[in-house]
């Protein structure tokens, strides 16, 4: 490429999108634009989902014990509160008591009533009432539930175990290992060793919890579902023994019409009722999901079929198949040879009953070997019919994976298994399937069958002709070759598909980018960069991860860490203080190999281990990478002697190469990443490796999607062979070395001298790289866009060093970075809290009872605000009109729309002060009077009973407040925007736009009152265009952090706030939004 050429490079991280534009040493754009990391995530909405979901399933248990108790002539009990439809309903006392008034001997408490119910004690017909309906506000843990989430089965097992080691701890027979037994031990009102005794609160000590189980809080425990389900049959068959109409119905109650659990799903009977409300039948009822896995894949091969599952015996058997057409040995005749048709199918018959298995209760393959072919096997084979060796990287034929599902459909596994079998070409087969489905009409149906479109996956480019050149490809062949149109169509479709939202959005983002940066913005008269030759991406490993991916990807880090430090401590112990990393990193390669140089075969001294080098498996000069599957430890005689030649070159023929490869077959610790680029024979075979490896480290999937949106968008080849690779995917270990090459992270912390920052770094007070600086994302950028340009050369001492374009320079970068204002591009939404609203108590420390009410958005609603005080008495109608215009603006803030409009109605009649305070004093709320809605503070308002004495130094109870906080939270505000207004007195105020509002209706409104209305965002880049705040802030752009109360703005650049009055902003500064 030329030294002119226009470059593309990006950054892009769930939080974060960083833009370059690049043409030789010319920056055209640079920018770091902000998204909250959590935008467009449903993970909130899924769980208030499931919330919704889980308590109409508990709702449906208990109506359905409601119903059975009914039938059986049991009293049933009313749990329902009072709605505004039904005000009159309450709950019934009985229930929510726990605890009976002294000199009562009647046993109210939920698990005491089970306990009795056990023991066969005379109880009343709503006690066992509310002895079975709290025994089934648990459901327990069922360990046989085949669809539970892994992560909540390990923690859900553990606590089960903490409940068995509870009853155990506490001696309790096996007999009392029932949740009611646990339950009233737990509270300190029951003990083992006294068992018929269920008076035991009150005739002991008055809080006998604590005294007698101290250290109950360190035991999680979740219920056993079986001994839940136990529990229950029994309280049913005590109940059956008062009430006859129940006998015989236990699993009827407990588990509904199937009497067995999960009986849709075990029951062919009831299959059809399978996660419908019929599931929610019976005490342990639930829905039963109808599928495994939410959505479905499609077959790569015949799109229009879905995929199969993995452990179908026909897709083990084909992706056995495909190891056995995959493997490699060498002869001496050649390094690299596959077996032929014949050779699989005698394998094939041979070993392919190992692939049989079988499954636990949980559906889970269980004992399964670990290879099909057992390694002593595989090479015995070779050897006796092939007369050759196995290859190194090919020592194994793993058992395929059995989880999940595979990327096929049956169809297309059975045509695949033909070909390979038959020894066919993949041409021949295909006109074998068309004639033998008898597809006279290409466009026939895809429901009725199988249509010719379907085996175009065996004519593909390059892969027909020939049975040995047969494999699955994917489609970026078709890519590259259509128009424009169907370009743009396929990436509309592409990223529709995506079905992580998060994923989604960033791409979708991505692409308006990529569009606006190449071919501009008409409607803003903004004519773009043209079509780049390079477009370089890099992508935040971990955040575009799966849950699966993550974990192992955080695990392999760890194993990392752990590794790295065992080494440091073997470095110690020879000898080596304080060891550098690219010690550090010759003894990692020292270990791997086994204390063996591959290149000569002799051992490596460790006490010499400083002479030694680091060599690349595939030259850098030639495309291998830095990566530790790529590197070896070697003698500096031996690096030099293979100069720029791959290990098969340089050794591969003599014994030598022989010896190479019985090492590296017995090397457990290397892996066959390694191997396969040490062995490889030719260049065509070694790129194919390099190119495969780099994908898979490129967090595969958001970068295969990103690189395939690039592609369609300008035309271009996505990776495939013969292309120009225009597409260049980093890695965050290139931009970092770039980075601490020309001490790039100092530019990120502007507010340290040097010294401090040294200082810092020394003492781990700060990372190297600041993160909490917005510009990183733009550097990092900056640094992309030279990676395509870099070069490998040789120095002076023969060895291969990275050389830059002469633009990158530290002062470069600085000068640039420094021009970049970050810009939040999207915005957090606002969260409206939980509403609570209605009459509270509160008992203070003089121990009365004080009452508050909660109506607004931002602060306790005092009712006295709305009562026409001795001070605002006017005896003029006209000043009485000003008063109640006065209350209808306090009136207009009521978060409540029942109670803001009756008092609105009130005010339309124009009432007098009497008549409008006698109408405060009587209000109702649904139906029913609030008794004295107050603030404490002020108990002499007209109409309130004065409680004394007051507590001393109160306070008077608002949101933010710690009296507040301590009783029950209510409204709190939060807000979309604010509206910075301009008053008639040329003076600027803030209105905040909540989260309830309309934006659109309250800027229409705000544009009618004030002069000058100006809309801003939290968060958001503003401009100030001149000097203000006595020079403390300079003109330039900044992020709008917050306007605080009293009309204070916080500025924030590079991380530093800066506060000043919003008049001297707007005035002075003349602050405006960047949109």
């Amino acid at each position: 490429m030329s030294d002119n050429d226009l470059i593309f490079s990006f950054d892009i991280g769930t939080g974060s999108i960083g833009e370059c534009v690049r043409q030789g040493s010319e920056i055209k754009h640079l920018e770091s634009l902000l998204i909250p990391a959590e935008y467009a995530s449903t993970k909130d909405a899924t769980k208030k989902r499931h919330q919704i979901r889980t308590r109409e399933a508990h709702k449906a248990r208990e109506d359905w014990w409601r119903k059975q108790a009914k039938e059986a002539g049991i009293e049933v009990l009313e749990s329902r509160q009072p709605t505004k439809e039904n005000p009159n309903i309450k709950p019934d006392e009985r229930l929510l008591r726990e605890f009976p008034k002294d000199g009562d001997n009647t046993i109210y408490t939920s698990c005491l009533l089970r306990i009795a119910l056990l023991q066969g004690k005379k109880l009343d017909g709503w006690q066992i009432y509310k002895a079975v309906w709290s025994a089934i506000q648990h459901r327990g843990y069922d360990e046989k539930n085949h669809w539970k989430n892994d992560d909540d089965s390990a923690e859900n097992k553990k606590n089960v175990n903490e409940y068995i080691k509870y009853c155990k701890d506490n001696k309790f027979e096996e007999k009392y290992w029932l949740p009611c037994y646990v339950d009233a031990h737990r509270m300190g009102i029951w003990s083992p060793e006294d068992s018929n005794n269920l008076y035991r609160k009150r005739n002991n000590e008055t809080n006998p919890a604590p005294a007698r189980n101290k250290n109950h809080s360190k035991y999680h425990l979740v219920f056993p579902r079986s001994k839940v389900e136990e529990e229950l049959k029994h309280l049913l068959s005590q109940a059956a023994k008062l009430f006859p109409k129940l006998a015989g119905k236990e699993n009827y109650i407990v588990y509904g019409p199937g009497e067995v659990q999960y009986a849709s799903m075990k029951k062919m009977e009831f299959s059809k009722y399978r996660g419908k409300e019929w599931d929610w039948q019976g005490l342990l009822g639930q829905k039963i999901p109808r599928f495994d896995n939410r959505m479905l894949n499609k077959c790569c091969c015949m799109s229009h079929f879905n995929v199969c599952r993995a452990d179908d015996m026909l897709n083990q058997e084909v992706m056995f198949l495909m190891m056995l057409k995959n493997m490699r040995y060498h002869s001496k005749n050649k390094p690299d040879e596959m077996l032929t048709a014949e050779q699989i199918k005698e394998l094939f018959n041979k070993f392919k009953d190992r692939l049989k298995f079988e499954k636990n209760e949980k559906d889970k393959v269980k004992n399964r070997k670990k290879e099909v072919i057992p390694k002593s096997l595989l090479r015995k084979w070779v050897i006796e019919k092939l007369n050759g060796e196995i290859h190194p990287a090919h020592s194994l034929i793993p058992m395929p994976n059995a989880g999940g599902r595979s990327r096929y459909c049956r169809p297309a596994l059975e045509v695949i298994r033909e070909v390979i079998l038959s020894g066919k070409t993949p041409k021949q087969v295909y006109e074998e399937c068309v004639a033998k489905n008898k597809i006279e009409n290409p466009e026939q149906n895809s429901k009725k069958g199988r249509i010719q479109s379907d085996f175009d996956f065996l004519i593909k480019k390059g892969t027909s002709e020939k049975w040995e050149n047969f494999y699955i490809s994917d489609n970026r062949y078709e890519l590259r070759e259509m128009s424009a149109d169907e370009r743009k169509i396929e990436i509309e479709k592409t990223l529709n598909e995506i079905n992580n939202p998060i994923v989604s959005h960033r791409l979708k983002w991505f692409k308006k980018e990529l569009n606006k940066l190449a071919f501009g913005e008409p409607e803003k008269k903004n004519p773009g960069y043209g079509i780049p030759e390079k477009v370089v991406l890099e992508f935040a490993r971990d955040e575009f991860m799966g849950k699966q991916a993550k974990e192992d990807y955080y695990k392999f880090i760890k194993e990392q860490t752990k590794e790295r430090k065992i080494v440091v401590e073997e470095l110690e112990k020879a000898g080596f203080s304080k060891p550098s990393g690219e010690m550090i990193r010759k003894m990692m390669l020292f270990r791997q190999q086994d204390g063996i140089d591959f290149y000569s075969m002799q051992n490596i001294k460790l006490s010499h281990l400083g002479e030694y080098e680091i060599d690349h498996v595939i030259p850098r000069s030639r495309g291998g990478s830095d990566a530790f599957y790529n590197i070896i430890l070697t003698t500096n005689k031996n690096n030099s002697a293979k100069g720029d030649k791959t290990p098969y070159e340089w050794l591969g023929k003599g014994d030598i190469w022989d010896n190479i490869s019985e090492k590296l077959k017995v090397n457990k610790k290397m892996g066959s990443k390694k191997k396969l680029l040490f062995m490889a024979s030719s260049e065509e075979q070694y790129k194919l490796l390099i190119d495969k490896y780099t994908q898979l480290s490129q967090t595969a999937y958001i970068s295969k999607l990103a690189q395939k949106v690039t592609a369609l968008t300008f035309g271009w080849g996505m990776q495939t062979k013969d292309d120009n690779r225009n597409i260049v995917i980093a890695t965050g270990g290139q931009t970092a070395r770039i980075r601490s090459r020309f001490k790039l992270d100092r530019l990120l912390h502007s507010g340290m001298t040097d010294e401090e920052f040294e200082k810092a770094l020394r003492n781990g007070e700060i990372e190297k790289k600041n993160r909490s600086n917005p510009r990183h994302h733009a550097l990092d950028a900056l640094v992309l866009s030279a990676v395509p340009e870099i070069r490998v050369d040789k120095n002076r001492k023969g060895k291969y060093d990275d050389i830059y374009p002469s633009w990158l320079t530290r002062d470069f970068c600085e000068k640039e970075v420094a021009h970049v204002y970050p810009k939040q591009i999207k915005f957090s939404k606002a969260q409206l809290a939980e509403v609570l609203y209605g009459k509270r108590e509160v008992k203070k420390e003089d121990g009365l009872w004080y009452t508050y009410a909660i109506t607004r958005q931002n602060e306790g609603t005092r009712i006295e605000d709305y009562y026409v005080k001795k001070s605002e008495k006017k005896s003029d109608i006209e000043d009485m009109e000003k008063l109640r215009n006065k209350i209808l603006k306090k009136v207009n803030h009521i978060f409540s729309n029942d109670i803001r409009t009756d008092f609105k109605k009130k005010l339309e009649e124009k009432p007098t002060e009497e008549q409008w305070n006698d109408f405060i004093k009587n209000y109702k709320v649904n139906g029913t009077c609030p008794h004295r809605i107050s603030v404490i503070g002020n108990p002499g308002v007209k109409g309130f009973k004065e409680k004394q004495p007051l507590p001393p130094n109160y306070k008077e109870i608002r949101p933010n407040s710690k009296q507040y906080y301590e009783t029950k939270t209510g409204q709190k505000w939060s807000y979309t925007a604010q509206l910075i207004c301009l008053n008639e007195k040329d003076e600027w105020e803030v209105h905040p736009v909540y989260a309830w509002d309309s934006l659109y209706e309250r800027i229409k409104k705000a544009e009618q009152e004030f002069k000058k209305v100006v809309k801003f965002h939290s968060r958001q880049s503003v401009e100030i265009k001149n000097d203000c705040a006595n020079g403390k802030i300079k003109k330039g752009i900044y992020i709008l952090a917050t306007i605080q109360n009293g009309n204070w703005g916080v500025l924030e650049s590079q991380g530093e706030k800066i506060d000043a009055s919003l008049n001297e902003l707007m005035n002075i500064g003349e602050m405006w939004p960047i949109i």
